[in-house]
């Protein structure tokens, strides 16, 4: 990977999760298609400083993606289990 590969991501890419929780500043997972293969690019924003952070860079692994390498199913299963959770607890069912 190369830097104009993460700045073309971070200028072109879709963001398809946001963080907004992070600290210190809330970030985002950012998917772009550098050199026609998919890359992931977590970045938070300072804008006091007018800074971009890059947190991490990596190729997904299609193994642990959908098939759009825009939700990890790990993800997938949080929700799902957030969404039992829920069921469980107001008891529809």
């Amino acid at each position: 990977m190369f830097i104009d590969e993460v700045e073309t991501v971070l200028e072109q890419g879709e963001i398809i999760e946001i963080y907004p929780k992070d600290e210190p500043f809330p970030s985002r997972l950012i998917l772009g298609w550098p050199q026609k293969r998919p890359l992931h690019v977590v970045a938070a924003d300072d804008n006091d400083a007018y800074i971009t952070q890059v947190i991490t860079v990596y190729q997904p692994n299609p193994l642990q993606c959908e098939g759009d390498y825009k939700m990890l199913f790990f993800t997938q299963f949080l929700n799902r289990l957030a969404f039992v959770k829920f069921i469980l607890q107001n008891r529809y069912f």
